[in-house]
């Protein structure tokens, strides 16, 4: 079982990046409508083999990206295995006391 963040900053990024994916899903799409209207009413006859072309070429970008993150995540939890707990010095403990300023942990309370 994930346990839950215990700070606000998963919270506030988990919204900007859903913020990002949907802002660019809503984008993409239209900026490619437009080019292909543009692109038909200069040259009707190769805008059905260039779209065919670049959504191949998009599509197996995307597999590859994809397979790439996945390979990458699998071997690095073979290599590193579970993380160690480290004895905190005195630089990670001003880091983490300025994070704590700016990102508030959660106490939770049975």
């Amino acid at each position: 079982m994930k346990a839950h963040p215990t700070s606000l900053c998963p919270y506030f990024w988990a919204v900007v990046a859903r913020l990002v994916v949907c802002l660019l899903g809503a984008a993409i799409p239209i900026a490619l409508v437009v080019l292909y209207v543009v692109a038909w009413i200069n040259h009707p006859a190769e805008t059905a083999v260039d779209t065919a072309v670049i959504a191949g070429g998009g599509v197996s970008l995307v597999a590859a990206i994809a397979l790439s993150e996945w390979s990458d995540r699998r071997r690095q939890r073979r290599l590193y295995g579970p993380t160690v707990i480290r004895e905190p010095n005195v630089f990670t403990s001003f880091v983490k006391a300025k994070k704590e300023r700016v990102c508030p942990r959660i106490e939770l309370v049975d």
